[in-house]
């Protein structure tokens, strides 16, 4: 699906990335990562951006202060192109902190390696049955006190994307969402956790931060 669409979705990530969510969520996603891992041993550890599509959200990242490195991972070989030509046209010192990887859900994270992981509109691909284990990985690769930022579909059932994708979105509701995150060892932030609707597509999303305890 992504391979064909890489182009539309790209071009349209510009004004996706004026939404509050990203606007105002990523610069305090960054504020948690730095007041909680801020110690010699994370030093160099990255945000990792799982399913990072056209590079939007790192693009948001790089261009702030103090940010670590930053990584993407993507399994389509057009959105990693396209997200290429995204990084490219940033300026030198923004683009120099990203890098992208062929990778997705079921990328193995090196154990302490992360001091962030974000994760945007992807867990619809992964089923209910098969969350569990992707959040214990992200709890695994993260370090101690390292940062979650999670936005997802919310609700139940499936919804099917129909005609030549063959492609259903598996929605979580936020319930099952923060009770995985939970179960994995991870603390949900309360204070930054809450579903709200998606102007454009009228549907519920489930936006999360939580933590891995710190030492």
């Amino acid at each position: 699906m992504y391979e064909e669409v890489a182009g539309w979705y790209a071009a349209g990530m510009d004004d996706e990335m004026a939404k509050p969510m990203y606007a105002e969520g990523l610069p305090d996603f960054l504020t948690r990562v730095l007041a909680t891992t801020s110690t010699e041993a994370a030093e160099d550890a990255p945000i990792v951006d799982v399913g990072c599509g056209s590079a939007d959200a790192l693009a948001v990242l790089a261009r702030l202060d103090r940010v670590p490195p930053l990584v993407g991972l993507e399994p389509s070989a057009a959105m990693r192109a396209a997200a290429a030509a995204k990084i490219e046209a940033l300026p030198p010192a923004a683009a120099s902190r990203i890098t992208i990887r062929d990778g997705s859900t079921a990328t193995e994270l090196e154990s302490g390696s992360c001091r962030g992981i974000i994760c945007f509109f992807v867990v619809h691909h992964v089923a209910a049955t098969d969350l569990p284990a992707l959040f214990a990985a992200w709890s695994k690769a993260l370090v101690a006190g390292g940062q979650i930022y999670l936005a997802a579909w919310e609700g139940e059932g499936v919804v099917d994307y129909g005609g030549k994708y063959d492609i259903d979105a598996v929605l979580h509701p936020l319930s099952a969402l923060t009770a995985g995150l939970g179960a994995a060892g991870l603390v949900v932030d309360t204070d930054a956790t809450h579903t709200e609707t998606d102007p454009d597509f009228g549907m519920s999303i489930a936006i999360i931060k939580a933590h891995k305890p710190g030492l």
